[in-house]
């Protein structure tokens, strides 16, 4: 193991030989592409065909410098500074239907696009196979947050063109550690959920269980 990783030693798995695939590289998709490389999966897929915009700032770790860049670019940068070894393959384009048949044989899919055509892609997809990944979605708007997984009813997304909508930094980085802890780390029973949560109630879940710790 990483002598980078060893703090986490006794409370996370060897995840050097764990892959997964990050499609969306926004305001949750950088983050959880991030956060994959700190927890010590080695290996990791990108897709995202934007650039970085000034907007992104608010809620990324995304810096002036990396403004008009690829947002693969970025991350990929990102990555690399903090993780050496990892096995990190970017792709500059929107992740399409027939994409998937080639990352079947991978541990976890995080779908962080902003529409529910991939969602419904994989779906039909999986149908016709024995063996396929976690399929963790992640989606917000404000304070309210989105997580499924391998639920494909219901989730973020719709199929109308992308909106503004209200974003702040806290709703992601929280949305993006919770899909990672409980998909990687606590994964049972978590077949067909789907949560959909205000984030900012958190902080008053924390004061009423203060005395408990």
């Amino acid at each position: 193991m990483s002598e980078v990783l060893l703090r986490q030693k006794q409370l996370i798995p060897d995840l050097s030989s764990t892959s997964a695939l990050v499609v969306g590289l926004g305001g949750t998709g950088s983050w959880v592409a991030i956060n994959l490389a700190l927890l010590g999966v080695g290996i990791i897929f990108m897709f995202d065909g934007d650039v970085v915009e000034e907007s992104n700032r608010g809620r990324t770790l995304f810096e002036q410098r990396h403004v008009g860049l690829l947002k693969t670019e970025a991350v990929s940068e990102m990555i690399l500074a903090r993780r050496e070894g990892i096995i990190l393959k970017s792709f500059p384009k929107y992740f399409l239907a027939e994409d998937i048949k080639d990352y079947t044989s991978i541990d976890y899919i995080y779908d962080c696009t902003d529409t529910s055509r991939l969602k419904k892609a994989i779906a039909q997809y999986r149908k016709g196979v024995t063996k396929f990944p976690m399929y963790v979605r992640t989606g917000y708007d404000g304070y309210y947050a989105s997580l499924a997984f391998n639920n494909f009813k219901t989730g973020w997304g719709t199929d109308s063109s992308y909106q503004v909508i209200p974003s702040f930094f806290g709703t992601p980085q929280i949305l993006s550690a919770l899909a990672i802890i409980n998909s990687i780390l606590k994964p049972n029973g978590l077949e067909g959920v789907n949560v959909n949560f205000p984030i900012n109630e958190i902080v008053p879940m924390l004061n009423r269980h203060r005395d408990e710790f």
